[in-house]
């Protein structure tokens, strides 16, 4: 990642036609950059992921490492050892493992795992089918989003791929412009204007904001 954030920040000032700080320092939009960054996750969570054969727990419902967001996928068991590739895991539908054996989570446990199931309403748990015995738990690969690193300073790189980096600079100019946007009707429209930019880019059109009048109270 050669991007800096001095980079994003030096672009937005241009557009905010305020190069010299005078309504925006620096520092703050260094700040307010952190945290688009994880605004971009949230929306997008593969931009920001990880892959680790983890060790899993006792029993059928498990939880990612900590600093993870959401589970995106358990790629295959590791073995006992966490470094012994194994057998493909697939996913199934929670619903439908419930339908067809109501007892799957108190089934004969084995360290090998067959299944797994997400719920998309808590995204850092999921289950494992069998159920992990109460030593010598299995491992498995796990593909999962991680909240990303802030950078060290206004000099440093982006933390995410540089791809992203038109996305950051619109999420910061939609940042900046909200908060002016109490004030002035322009400021408002600018921020929906860069925010809808934004999540285009990232393919979330369900996040478009429609560019409407405010309505008075």
């Amino acid at each position: 990642m050669s991007i800096t954030c001095q980079n994003i920040i030096d672009e937005t000032e241009i557009i905010l036609n305020d190069t010299s700080n005078a309504d925006w320092a620096s520092a703050d939009l260094f700040t307010f950059l952190k945290s688009c960054q994880r605004e971009l996750v949230l929306m997008k969570p593969e931009a920001s992921m990880t892959n680790a054969a983890v060790q899993l727990a006792t029993g059928a419902k498990q939880t990612i490492p900590t600093g993870g967001i959401c589970i995106v996928d358990i790629v295959r068991n590791m073995g006992t050892d966490g470094s012994t590739a194994g057998e493909a895991v697939q996913w199934v539908d929670l619903d439908t493992i419930k339908d067809i054996n109501p007892d799957w989570s108190t089934d004969t446990a084995a360290a090998t795992v067959e299944n797994w199931m997400s719920d998309k309403r808590n995204p850092k748990a999921f289950y494992v089918y069998p159920p992990q015995p109460s030593s010598n738990q299995g491992y498995v690969e796990e593909v999962y989003s991680v909240t990303p690193a802030d950078p060290a300073s206004i000099a440093a790189a982006i933390t995410l791929d540089d791809i992203y980096a038109p996305v950051l600079t619109h999420l910061l100019l939609h940042r900046a412009y909200s908060i002016d946007a109490a004030q002035s009707q322009y400021a408002w429209r600018r921020a929906q204007y860069h925010w809808n930019i934004a999540v285009t880019l990232l393919d979330r059109k369900d996040l478009r904001e429609e560019m409407e009048s405010p309505k008075p109270a």
